[in-house]
C-alpha cells in the first residue's frame, strides 16, 4: 500500500484594502490632498491657506512655486505692485523680493543692502546723489561725520558725503596767489587747503617785508556766514613767524587780522591788520587772490570812474556803503568821491576830492582834509574826513589804508576802506 503523503497548504488570506483619503470642507466638497490650488508649491493638505499663494511667506530664494498656476500668477507676493507673473518674466526682479524697499533711504534696496537700517553703509563717494532726502533715517544721519546732518547739508547745498562744508572750488585757494599789502606792496605766496578743510596754510613773505628765509607760514581760518557757505569771515590769530632780513638779522613778528573771504571768486581781504615786531606795531590792509592774467580788469588811473561797493572797517567792525568816483574832465588823475560810502545814513549829497598818483602798476590815493555835513534821520552832523591809500591798475581796486573821521565835538574815528567796482 502506498503511503499517502498529505500536504497541508496553509491558508493564506490576502486582503486588499484600498484607502481613499479625502478632506472635508464646509461646503461638503472634497479637495484632494495631492492638489495645490494656489500654486505656491505647498500641497493643500499641508497648506494652512490653500487659496493664498503668498502664505506661508517665502523668501527670495524660494523657487518651488507653479509658474503656470493662474492664482499664483495674478498675486503679488512681495507687495511691490508688480504681479508674480510679471516679475517672473523680468529676470531682474523676484516675485518674493520687493526691489523698491529702501528702509534707510540710501538708494540701495534692502535686499542688496548689507545694513538696511544704516544709510551710511555702504559708503558712497563724494557727489553721490542716489539718496532719498525725504527719508528721516537718512536725513538724521551724518554720513561724512562732519557734525552736520545729511538733511542740513542737503538743505544748505553742500555734499552729505564730503567732510568739508566749504562749497566752492578749492583750487581757487591752492597754489600761487598774489598778496597785496597796503604798506609794502605786492608779493607772490603759496597757499594750500589743509585736511581740516576750514583752514588754509599760507607760506611765503606775504607782507613783502624783505624776508630772505622761506619757512614763513601762517594759517587762515575760514568761517562761512552760513553752514556750508562759500563766503564768510577770514581770521588770522596770533600768527608768529621769524623774518630774516638781508642784513642777516632775525625779527620775530606776531600777526593778527580779520576780514572776508569769497570762495567762488577766490580772494581774501583783511582790513586793519596788526603786525607787531622789532619794538613796534603797525597796521594795514592785506588782499590775497589769484594771480592776475592781465586781462579783464586792466585799467589806468584815468579809467576808475564808476560806482563802487565800499567796505568800511573801524576798530574791527565792518559796514558797507556805495561810493561814486567821477573823473575831473580836465585832469584824469583827479576824481570826485560822492555817495554814502561811509554808511553814515546821510540823505544829502556831499563830495570829496580824490587824487590818484602814478607809478608802474598803480600808486597812491590821497583824499585831502575836507569838512562836510551829513543830514540823516537822526539829525545833522558835521564831519571832517581825510585819508590815503593806493590803487591797482591790474586789479581795478581802490583802498584807503587809513582814514580819519572827526565830528564837530572832537570825537575821532580811524579805519580803512576798500572800494570794489560794481
Amino acid at each position: 500500500m502506498k503511503n499517502k503523503i498529505n500536504i497541508k497548504w496553509p491558508l493564506v488570506l490576502v486582503i486588499f484594502t484600498m484607502v481613499f483619503n479625502y478632506s472635508c470642507v464646509d461646503n461638503h466638497e472634497f479637495i484632494s490632498s495631492a492638489a495645490d490650488n494656489d500654486g505656491d508649491g505647498v500641497l493643500n493638505s499641508l497648506d494652512e491657506f490653500p487659496d493664498d499663494p503668498c502664505l506661508p511667506v517665502k523668501d527670495g530664494t524660494y523657487t518651488d512655486f507653479n509658474v503656470f498656476n493662474a492664482v499664483w500668477q495674478s498675486a503679488d507676493c512681495d507687495g511691490d505692485g508688480v504681479s508674480n507673473a510679471d516679475e517672473f518674466e523680468d529676470k531682474t526682479r523676484n516675485p518674493y523680493v520687493n526691489e523698491d524697499t529702501d528702509t534707510d533711504g540710501d538708494g540701495v534696496p534692502d535686499f542688496l543692502d548689507e545694513a538696511p537700517q544704516n544709510p551710511c553703509i555702504p559708503e558712497q563717494d563724494e557727489g553721490y546723489l542716489g539718496f532719498n532726502a525725504d527719508n528721516d533715517i537718512w536725513g538724521n544721519s551724518d554720513c561724512d561725520d562732519d557734525g552736520v546732518s545729511n538733511i542740513d547739508e542737503y538743505m544748505n547745498g553742500t555734499d552729505p558725503y564730503k567732510g568739508c562744508n566749504l562749497d566752492f572750488d578749492f583750487s581757487n585757494f591752492e597754489g600761487e596767489l598774489q598778496a597785496r599789502d597796503s604798506n609794502n606792496g605786492e608779493n607772490i605766496i603759496v597757499a594750500s587747503l589743509l585736511d581740516s578743510c576750514n583752514e588754509i596754510l599760507i607760506s611765503g613773505d606775504f607782507l613783502n617785508l624783505g624776508c630772505t628765509n622761506e619757512n614763513i607760514e601762517f594759517i587762515v581760518f575760514l568761517d562761512p556766514f552760513v553752514e556750508g557757505g562759500n563766503e564768510g569771515n577770514a581770521l588770522i590769530e596770533n600768527a608768529t613767524f621769524n623774518c630774516v632780513n638781508e642784513a642777516g638779522d632775525t625779527i620775530e613778528y606776531t600777526f593778527n587780522a580779520s576780514g572776508f573771504f569769497s570762495g567762488n571768486d577766490g580772494f581774501m581781504e583783511f582790513f586793519g591788520y596788526t603786525l607787531t615786531g622789532d619794538g613796534e606795531t603797525i597796521s594795514g590792509n592785506l588782499f590775497i587772490d589769484q594771480i592776475s592774467d592781465g586781462g579783464g580788469n586792466e585799467r589806468d588811473r584815468c579809467s576808475f570812474e564808476g560806482e563802487y561797493n565800499s567796505v568800511v572797517n573801524i576798530d574791527g567792525n565792518e559796514s558797507f556803503g556805495v561810493g561814486i568816483f567821477t573823473q575831473n574832465p580836465e585832469n584824469c588823475y583827479e576824481y570826485i568821491l560822492s555817495g554814502d560810502f561811509l554808511n553814515l545814513g546821510c540823505n544829502n549829497d556831499f563830495e570829496l576830492g580824490v587824487f590818484f598818483g602814478e607809478e608802474a602798476g598803480g600808486s597812491e590815493v590821497i583824499i585831502a582834509e575836507k569838512t562836510f555835513t551829513c543830514e540823516s534821520d537822526s539829525g545833522t552832523v558835521e564831519y571832517t574826513f581825510r585819508g590815503f591809500g593806493s590803487y591797482s591798475n591790474s586789479e581795478g581796486f581802490i583802498e584807503l589804508s587809513e582814514f580819519t573821521l572827526k565830528t564837530s565835538d572832537g570825537t575821532e574815528k580811524n579805519g580803512t576802506i576798500f572800494f570794489e567796482a560794481l
